[in-house]
């Protein structure tokens, strides 16, 4: 509900388009993953499919499992909702291979209290926890981050992404960051226009709006401008509150 799925998948798409490097977009929300929707991809594989052969992942099996929007890759969620246990080890797998691959992976988490979130968190070398300026938002954004301190995430790895500001909030930005006692790393202005039009057609939002050039440059920051790194790279993760997703970038 407050819009990390959207901005993981715009994100995702923009790095793609800066860095001109392959990226990896994967919805791990294994009940109500919506990258799909987003999108308007029809496809025969999921992220089950990834997980299930994790041991045996290859160029040629891998390429069958994703679907391609140009530099972008994308691991869709299953089409029917799956509640079953995964084992941590295969999500691990999993991940290595992707990260091994790519420059960027880009991973949409449910709630932190999931065991697939958890096992992929815990890998994690960026958290972004999104919120909206609501009062109930900003209550489980604090409960959140105070439950990933305790949990042993340090505070440089997690960071507040602050989505829908409108000019005119009730709350100033130093407002929230002292009910998160958390400072707050980045902003996105509310555009339910270019959001809408962008689900009605199956794209990303247009990068000429405001809110396009607000993924632009959160994306540009996480390349870094420059080149990004050779080899292995890091892991990010951004959630959202009620709907509790998040998401995760990995620099190859």
């Amino acid at each position: 509900g407050a819009g990390a799925t959207t901005s993981a998948a715009n994100v995702a798409w923009t790095l793609a388009r800066l860095s001109e490097r392959r990226v990896l977009l994967a919805d791990f929300d294994l009940t109500a993953g919506t990258i799909n929707f987003l999108f308007k991809l029809t496809h025969n594989y999921s992220l089950l499919d990834a997980i299930k052969h994790s041991h045996q992942l290859d160029e040629s099996l891998w390429g069958s499992l994703v679907a391609s929007r140009r530099n972008l890759d994308i691991l869709p969620a299953p089409e029917k909702p799956f509640t079953s246990p995964l084992e941590a080890y295969r999500v691990h797998e999993c991940l290595e291979y992707a990260r091994s691959i790519y420059e960027y992976v880009v991973i949409d988490l449910p709630s932190i209290c999931d065991k697939v979130a958890m096992a992929t968190l815990n890998e994690a070398d960026q958290i972004y926890v999104v919120t909206n300026p609501e009062l109930a938002t900003l209550f489980l954004a604090r409960k959140t981050l105070a439950l990933m301190e305790e949990m042993g995430f340090q505070k440089e790895q997690v960071r507040v992404l602050v989505n829908r500001v409108q000019k005119r909030e009730e709350l100033t930005l130093g407002d929230m960051e002292k009910i998160f006692r958390f400072p707050i790393h980045a902003t996105f202005p509310n555009d339910y226009p270019s959001v809408r039009r962008a689900l009605t057609e199956g794209n990303p939002v247009d990068e000429h709006c405001d809110l396009g050039a607000a993924y632009r440059r959160f994306a540009a920051g996480l390349a870094g401008v420059e080149k990004v790194a050779k080899k292995k790279g890091s892991l990010v993760g951004l959630r959202a509150l009620f709907g509790e997703h998040q998401l995760v970038k990995a620099d190859r």
